[in-house]
């Protein structure tokens, strides 16, 4: 069910156990759904114990500049068994939304519904502008009057426009920043 949403929302594929933004150093949710590259959806798996998977959910997650405008993202717990979906909230906490079963046909029809209604928000936030984009480290990023380059360690900025650029270093250097 998972390919669902990702399709009907226009999400990027899945990665697995890849480096994403939104997650604590040295961490990598399961499976992950990006818009933009930005993670809107963390899938952790587990084969039996579901509670683990919760856990890794809250301990991999990370409020990021990105959300800003969104009210959550998405979660989803699963085990071979079960399937649990959770709004990860902004304070670190997560809200369950969807608990289901996943022995038989009918609970399984469920969490396509389910998944479905994923869909259905995160295309709502999408097409609200909820969503910043996320900028790609080591390229330059184009602006008006600068470029920006990231790095883990550092941002380097190129002004065009000298009279914008010292206001940038007065304002950087009285704020510590």
């Amino acid at each position: 069910p998972f390919r669902v949403y990702q399709r009907l929302a226009g999400l990027g594929i899945h990665s697995r156990n890849k480096y994403e933004d939104s997650t604590v150093v040295t961490t990598r949710s399961d499976r992950t759904a990006k818009y933009e590259g930005v993670t809107l959806v963390k899938i952790e798996e587990k084969d039996d114990s579901l509670q683990e998977a919760i856990d890794d959910l809250t301990k991999k997650a990370h409020w990021l500049p990105h959300y800003a405008r969104l009210p959550f993202i998405f979660g989803i717990a699963v085990t071979s068994q079960m399937l649990e979906i959770f709004q990860l909230l902004a304070d670190n906490s997560v809200l369950r939304v969807f608990s289901s079963s996943l022995t038989s046909l009918s609970d399984r029809w469920m969490c396509v519904r389910a998944v479905v209604n994923i869909a259905r928000t995160l295309k709502f936030f999408i097409e609200q502008k909820m969503v910043h984009r996320s900028l790609k480290f080591d390229v330059w990023h184009e602006r008006k009057r600068k470029r920006i380059r990231l790095d883990v360690n550092f941002v380097e900025v190129e002004c065009r426009d000298s009279n914008a650029f010292n206001r940038m270093k007065v304002f950087y250097t009285a704020t510590g920043n």
